[in-house]
């Protein structure tokens, strides 16, 4: 996932509430995304506003992802069909301070994919990107507590995204079957 590069700077410190739902309208093609497909929704900053724009995979093969400030993969709801319980987010903050420290890569990465949950729930604010040679970090701000903290970006691929994205849900299910 990639977001926001230093030049954006101060004006984009306030986002959360500025983001479009998904439209399911494959941005490149203008094709309905059917019910049950896989799709990728981005985000990029253009004008002033941040902006999402969703993709059929085969639409988002043929992109340059380095355009975009971040980008996930999702699936088309099916009319009738359940959604998912809602992840625990104090399970979350635990495993966010628990990780956010962390050297491995394997944790560095499960670690982002919390910020960024989190960063979702409204318990961290983005405050900004940081880049130094190759490396890059998100700086994140604790809501309740005013505590800044500064994370690294590890660049996942694709495959480590899912892989990271499934684990991080299995391991929220499992905690909250042992807490319930």
């Amino acid at each position: 996932m990639r977001h926001a590069a230093d030049s954006y700077g101060a004006s984009i410190m306030d986002w959360e509430g500025k983001v479009e739902n998904p439209k399911l309208v494959c941005a490149g093609t203008g094709s309905p995304i059917p019910p049950g497909a896989p799709f990728f929704a981005s985000l990029v900053y253009d004008a002033g506003a941040f902006v999402r724009r969703d993709w059929s995979a085969e639409a988002w093969a043929t992109q340059d992802h380095q355009q975009f400030l971040s980008w996930w993969r999702q699936k088309a709801p099916i009319a009738g069909e359940e959604q998912r319980r809602a992840i625990d987010i104090e399970a979350l903050q635990r495993i966010f301070a628990s990780l956010k420290d962390a050297k491995e890569r394997p944790k560095q990465c499960f670690c982002y994919i919390v910020v960024l949950f989190l960063m979702r729930a409204k318990k961290l604010r983005f405050v900004e990107s940081a880049h130094a040679g190759e490396r890059s970090w998100i700086v994140v701000e604790d809501r309740a507590q005013g505590v800044v903290h500064r994370v690294r970006d590890p660049q996942m691929s694709n495959d480590e995204l899912e892989a990271v994205q499934r684990n991080l849900l299995e391991v929220v299910a499992a905690v909250d079957e042992i807490e319930a």
